[in-house]
């Protein structure tokens, strides 16, 4: 494929991005410092505070506001002071506070942010990097949360570190003492062993959050604003080693297996597994698992995907989500070149059912091992690597004679996946490179249409300068994947890629390759902070061939784009307002063949009132443009254009309940499509243990021109069918949560879906690109169509000469299920736990159009799959 223009700038400016970084920067002045003293003791954690080691250290107070008043001095005084021993780092601090009856302490579950709490934290970036750093926070009521930072700015809650706290409250406010053992950080032991640290405070009845080192909302920074902790040398980490074996039985109950001699109504099941962690230096952790399993995560939320492209789940296995920060690259828009979910995923081959028989299909493949390798050293180099093994799966089956069969229907593969980046000038500036290997056992004919390997590998780029107010960003990546011709051109064909598109430049679908190789990339330039006014301008490319599906995530191909925005923000209190910002972007997409398919502008705006109130709109406007997707495979169709409208209010979130009301409007520029959504929030705290919230959603989608199917008409022509679709989705996502104490709690999630759609007025495809709507899909007349209830099937006369020319499946369709989780977690000591599950599943679907009575009697009479789970992991440390 020829290069375009915007590949040839994008290459031109990511190469030159290394040069940038090489240049040091001396250290940013006005820097905040305290030291730490060496406990030749260590304090007892009781909250109290009256080890005689807190009087000898350092005291540091003058906290300042981040919000609701940026940089001013905080309303109550805050105290804190840090300690270390060759165990642990203890941390003190004293929240005054002059109104002790008012201070705000629930109990939460673990990692709960508890929005109307007061918390205290302790910030630590041991490794100095100005980049990454660990968060500790407590309540009053002694609940924990962990964060980690990341890249400055991000933040992952998924981080979960071993540590303790204890808290206290008195008639001068309260207080806390943290334990944060060595263990859990990460430090180089060379250099001058100089840590950044922060504290801070959130007094929740005001909504006022406070730092030691001073933040403000419009720096566009963070962990590269915290203080330094100083007094570190001869601090040794030495290398931990951490195990932690568990133990798991299930019993599931099933009664639609009742009489499937593979399954039966009920299944007991028991396993074993462990997780381990070294630290092969004081900066570098092994972690390895073996027969991982992931029992307690919740379910997936039920949706109704009527697109082309695959739905996006997040991740949730604690494995792939604690410490893996490290491999996010987006690939943005809407990707990324590492999908953890691809391992250990649903089997890819489809199992045959034999006649008059049953065939049981696990669920995912097992993860038979993994490895990660995770640190940053002592000069600013980050590494990472991950390596995986699934084993092959097979469906059992049996046909009518009762004659027992397996089928393959996923193979075994390996998974590689290898960061490293290095930062410059004090973490103002990286480069960083990615690399991802899936390699498939797919000897066996089942498997001929997957791939047998895939690699991929690409770089990134910052650069911050002008006193850190811009930064420049880039990242590029390619793709290269192989295996036989059936399995190539089922790459080509996918939904991914449609290189069958008629209208398509610059490629077709080769049934003769065994190869396919793509790339991708982008350039932004910003104004990140120092002034109300931030930017961000630039764009992207993806060629034809780009490919990461087999251990990353993207959903199509073939597309440029530009893409600029501005927010001005306002953060100083007015006289009704607290804080407001607007925010404007636009995105101007193409396919390499000139189609324009996305001409769209944003705009969003803010604002958050005195009563802590908060209202937000975000409104879209997308013009006419040419979907190349829409037809799966089909040439481009043009769509209407439509302007989307989004609005929330929210009440006070200090206050023991809260509402939050939502509402969107999207009308369309032709034939009269719309959608209309309400989902409402309801949150209540009825008791300082307990949280309840509930959201109702009612959607009504009316879709003028939505895919139906191709088909081939009698005389061999390709026929693209459209229809009125009338959609109604109701659903109502309830969740609870309990805490009998810090370290137990009980959390409930329920969600009843129920989705119906009834398509009239079916039009095919004629002129694609064509702008007036009768000439682009003309109606296929009424008289000329016939529905067959025996067969469930359409069939069209399409010229009005008495003869079908078509024929298509009805594509109504009702979706009902329920998706209920119990789960009580108790650490019954540090990082020990015991997990008692309960997951019940209700499903059933039906070619019917939506009603509201008869779909949830439905749903409540299908047959009910139950599944408990008991688990226990036991911490044990070195």
């Amino acid at each position: 494929m020829p290069q375009t223009p915007p590949a040839r700038w994008l290459v031109l400016v990511c190469g030159l991005v290394p040069t940038v970084l090489g240049a040091q920067a001396a250290a940013p002045p006005g820097i905040r410092a305290t030291r730490v003293t060496e406990a030749d003791r260590a304090p007892v954690l009781d909250g109290k505070l009256d080890d005689a080691i807190w009087g000898k250290a350092q005291v540091v107070a003058d906290f300042r506001q981040f919000e609701p008043a940026p940089g001013a001095a905080g309303t109550e005084r805050t105290e804190a002071r840090i300690v270390i021993d060759g165990q642990a780092v203890y941390v003190a601090m004293r929240m005054h506070d002059s109104h002790a009856d008012s201070i705000r302490s629930q109990l939460l579950r673990r990692d709960d942010g508890g929005a109307s709490a007061d918390w205290a934290a302790v910030i630590l970036d041991s490794y100095h990097d100005r980049r990454t750093a660990y968060r500790f926070a407590t309540t009053p009521r002694g609940n924990r949360t962990d964060v980690l930072h990341l890249n400055d700015t991000g933040a992952d809650s998924s981080w979960d570190a071993v540590w303790t706290v204890a808290a206290a409250v008195d008639g001068e406010g309260w207080t806390a003492e943290f334990r944060i053992p060595l263990s859990q950080l990460r430090f180089s032991t060379s250099g001058d062993m100089v840590w950044g640290i922060n504290f801070s405070r959130t007094i929740g009845r005001r909504s006022e959050v406070t730092y030691w080192a001073p933040v403000v909302p419009t720096d566009g920074r963070f962990v590269s604003l915290m203080g330094e902790l100083r007094g570190l040398e001869g601090t040794e980490a030495g290398r931990p080693l951490e195990l932690l074996p568990y133990s798991l039985g299930r019993v599931t109950s099933d009664p639609t297996a009742a009489n499937n001699p593979l399954k039966g109504r009920n299944v007991t099941w028991g396993s074993a597994g462990l997780d381990l962690k070294y630290g092969l230096t004081s900066n570098i952790t092994m972690t390895a698992t073996v027969n991982p399993d992931f029992g307690q995560v919740d379910a997936d939320p039920s949706v109704v995907n009527l697109t082309a492209f695959e739905n996006f789940y997040p991740e949730r296995r604690p494995f792939f989500t604690e410490g893996t920060q490290i491999f996010n690259f987006p690939l943005v828009p809407e990707g990324f070149a590492f999908y953890s979910r691809r391992i250990g995923r649903a089997p890819q081959i489809a199992a045959k059912v034999p006649t008059g028989g049953y065939v049981d299909v696990p669920g995912t493949a097992t993860i038979l091992g993994a490895l990660k390798l995770s640190g940053k050293t002592g000069n600013g180099t980050s590494v990472g690597l991950i390596a995986a093994v699934t084993g092959d799966v097979e469906a059992r089956a049996i046909n009518a004679a009762g004659d027992r069969s397996a089928q393959p229907v996923e193979p075994a593969s390996r998974y590689l996946v290898g960061r490293l980046s290095k930062d410059f000038r004090r973490g103002r500036s990286g480069f960083g490179a990615l690399v991802t290997a899936t390699k498939r056992d797919v000897d066996a004919p089942a498997f001929n249409t997957l791939r047998s390997a895939a690699y991929g590998g690409g770089f990134d780029a910052f650069h911050r300068f002008g006193r850190d107010r811009y930064e420049i960003m880039s990242w590029a990546f390619a793709t290269g994947v192989s295996g036989s011709r059936a399995a190539v051109t089922a790459t080509q064909r996918s939904s991914v890629h449609y290189f069958q598109r008629p209208d398509a430049d610059g490629f077709d679908v080769d049934s003769a390759r065994t190869g396919l190789s793509g790339a991708a990339g982008e350039f932004f330039a910003a104004r990140i902070g120092g002034s109300r006014l931030t930017w961000r301008v630039g764009g992207g490319f993806r060629s034809s061939g780009f490919e990461v599906n087999d251990v990353g995530f993207v959903s199509y191909t073939d597309v440029w784009y530009l893409s600029p925005q501005a927010r001005y923000r306002v953060t100083q209190p007015r006289k009704f307002i607290r804080d407001w910002w607007i925010d404007g972007s636009a995105v101007a997409a193409h396919t390499f063949a000139g189609q324009f398919a996305r001409p769209s502008a944003n705009l969003q705006t803010n604002i958050q009132f005195r009563n802590f109130w908060t209202f937000n709109t975000n409104s879209d406007r997308w013009n006419s443009h040419l979907w190349p997707w829409e037809l799966r495979g089909g040439p481009a169709l043009r769509r209407s254009g439509y302007t989307n409208v989004n609005a929330t209010l929210s009440t006070d979130s200090r206050k023991s309940w809260r509402v939050r009301a939502h509402g969107r409007v999207q009308l369309s520029d032709e034939l009269g499509g719309s959608i209309a959504v309400l989902d409402p929030s309801f949150t209540f705290r009825p008791t300082s243990r307990t949280s309840v919230t509930m959201t109702p959603s009612w959607t009504k989608h009316r879709a003028p021109a939505q895919y139906v199917t191709t088909v081939t008409s009698a005389t061999g022509s390709r026929e693209y069918l459209v229809g009125l679709l009338d959609q109604t989705t109701v659903s109502l996502t309830g969740r609870l949560s309990y805490a009998l104490n810090p370290l137990m709690t009980l959390d409930v999630y329920a969600q009843p879906f129920l989705s119906g759609g009834a398509f009239t007025k079916f039009r095919r495809v004629a002129a694609p690109h064509a702008q007036p709507v009768d000439a682009r899909f003309p109606l296929v007349p009424p008289s000329g169509l016939s529905y067959s209830t025996s067969t469930a099937r359409y069939a069209a006369d399409l010229n009005a000469d008495g003869k079908t020319d078509i024929s298509f499946a009805n594509p109504d369709f009702s979706v009902r299920a329920l998706r209920t989780n119990t789960v009580l977690r108790w650490e019954f000591r540090p990082g020990s736990t015991v997990y008692f599950v309960w997951a019940q599943t209700r499903d059933d679907a039906a070619v019917s159009a939506f009603s509201m009575s008869d779909d949830a009697g439905y749903l409540f009479r299908a047959p009910a799959k139950n599944v408990v789970m008991l688990k226990v992991a036991y911490w044990i440390d070195r």
